[in-house]
């Protein structure tokens, strides 16, 4: 390509679009007709301030320029030929200040998602928030790198640059597609259309090594390849949107709106660089709007996946932990069962609940056989109510008519005591009809205080408390018998028990 020289002031710059080719050679012509050529690499060139220029200094010549004349080898892009331009001193920045806040504007609008997603990520950990952060980086990569900004922060070669704007493109497609697959509902999408998805990277990344390493007559190529691979998962990208649109899926709906603008300001790009038309350079600055538009769209797609799954998580557990206490809890009573009783034993003895009473109903199966199972139950529950546990009483249902109460403090007995006699009270107060009074009787074992040296395992107390309630049953019924225990040595070991003998209440 051959450049005029204007009139006037000299040349100082060649600039042309930001792209790869292998080889070149420049030549200067004066006006006097003297000639100065040099081979070129791409590295001759540096980073233009502006949207994906390069530039490369002119020789000057003391008779003046007259013409300059550039040849590139395998150039990547028809742009890289066709906006060659020469730039004087005065036109050597093409850009302005207020082109470069806006984009620094845009890419702090980029980063805004990534605090979200750090906030979410440490309240639900879920594959796609790692995704649209991933996206995110990529994108403010490419903002800065195709817009120029990244002049201002670090004189990199133009290879490193090109480089880097090729594969941010291509990570951040990557990332677009893994976001999609993982963030549509279950069930919203079939296996198919999700492993299109995710395999779409492979290829994208593919795309991206065959176009900036082709070389010989494959390069020739590389261009049709790299651009014209996007139009494959361009139609991946629709044909799942649609799917999981026509199934209900609410997360396509954000992926729809924010992947619009992106396909189709690329769409336009890869038309023209394969020959359908003429994307001119500003269609960059579109290009960096709409990436911004997918960013923040995609980002309150995002969250609000992350408030569905968090609301759905929360209904989970409180589900789970209700099933958990109904596991635990007596149906008919609502008050602890043997399998609460099994799993909280130890911790409630810990913590001092080392009075341990037996209590059951008297001739509960005459009132059952007389009255029915029916009035045999309110029985049962006017029962629980009377026991009626609180900060320092547990009371269990052992089944039937069968109750145990674990207690602490010193008043421990008086309170068993008081919650036997009440029993009677609560049965003839709430049901009516009853032609007895309904009397309990209760085995009681204290322990003395901690340090003592005594402890023993549930079963063992249980036995004494059902020796004593035996021993209650047979003196009468009605009354409660206790032991209070000095000295402890299991029965199934040798040794000798000391305790005190059994009294009535």
């Amino acid at each position: 390509m051959r450049l005029a020289a204007p009139p006037g002031e000299a040349p100082r710059f060649v600039t042309t679009r930001l792209s790869q080719f292998r080889g070149g050679e420049l030549t200067v012509e004066g006006r006097d007709g003297s000639v100065i050529r040099r081979q070129i690499a791409q590295d001759d060139f540096e980073v233009a301030h502006g949207q994906w220029l390069m530039r490369l200094p002119v020789p000057q010549m003391a008779g003046g320029i007259a013409a300059v004349e550039l040849r590139y080898d395998q150039p990547r892009h028809t742009g890289l030929v066709d906006e060659t331009r020469l730039v004087t001193a005065s036109g050597a920045e093409p850009t302005s200040e207020v082109f470069d806040l806006a984009v620094a504007a845009l890419c702090g609008l980029l980063a805004a998602p990534l605090l979200f997603n750090f906030a979410f990520w440490r309240v639900l950990r879920q594959r796609f928030l790692v995704w649209h952060t991933l996206m995110v980086v990529f994108m403010l990569v490419q903002t800065a790198v195709t817009s120029g900004l990244i002049t201002h922060f670090a004189r990199l070669p133009v290879s490193t640059v090109f480089h880097l704007g090729i594969f941010s493109l291509t990570g951040a497609a990557a990332m677009g597609s893994l976001f999609a697959a993982s963030m549509i509902e279950p069930g919203k999408i079939d296996p198919l259309h999700r492993r299109l998805l995710e395999w779409s990277v492979l290829w994208g990344l593919a795309i991206s090594v065959f176009y900036v390493t082709a070389t010989g007559p494959a390069a020739a190529y590389a261009p049709h390849v790299y651009y014209g691979g996007y139009i494959p998962v361009f139609l991946v990208y629709f044909w799942a949107v649609i799917v999981a649109w026509r199934r209900g899926s609410r997360a396509v709906m954000f992926l729809a709106l924010a992947w619009l603008p992106v396909i189709g300001v690329n769409g336009l790009r890869i038309a023209s660089l394969l020959g359908a038309g003429d994307a001119p350079l500003d269609l960059y600055f579109a290009h960096h709007l709409a990436a911004i538009a997918e960013i923040l769209i995609t980002g309150m797609g995002a969250v609000d996946r992350f408030m569905i799954l968090r609301r759905e998580r929360d209904n989970a557990m409180f589900t789970s932990q209700r099933l958990e206490q109904a596991a635990d809890r007596d149906p008919l009573t609502s008050l602890s069962n043997r399998r609460a009783l099994s799993a909280n034993f130890a911790a409630d003895y810990a913590g001092g609940f080392r009075t341990l009473a037996l209590c059951d109903l008297d001739h509960f199966k005459d009132i059952n056989d007389r009255f029915g199972h029916a009035v045999g139950d309110r029985v049962i529950v006017a029962a629980a109510n009377a026991l009626a546990p609180d900060e320092d009483t547990r009371v269990v249902r052992m089944g039937g008519e069968e109750f145990l109460l674990m207690l602490r403090g010193p008043d421990a007995a008086q309170r068993a005591e008081m919650r036997r006699q009440a029993i009677a009270q609560r049965v003839a107060a709430e049901i009516v009809g009853l032609d007895r009074v309904v009397t309990a009787s209760m085995g009681l074992v204290e322990q003395a205080g901690p340090g003592t040296g005594i402890a023993a395992d549930f079963s063992t107390l249980y036995d004494y408390c059902d020796r004593l309630l035996y021993d209650a049953k047979r003196a009468g019924r009605n009354r409660m018998m206790r032991e209070k225990l000095q000295h402890f040595a299991d029965r199934r070991q040798a040794g000798r028990r000391q305790s005190a003998k059994p009294q009535a209440a």
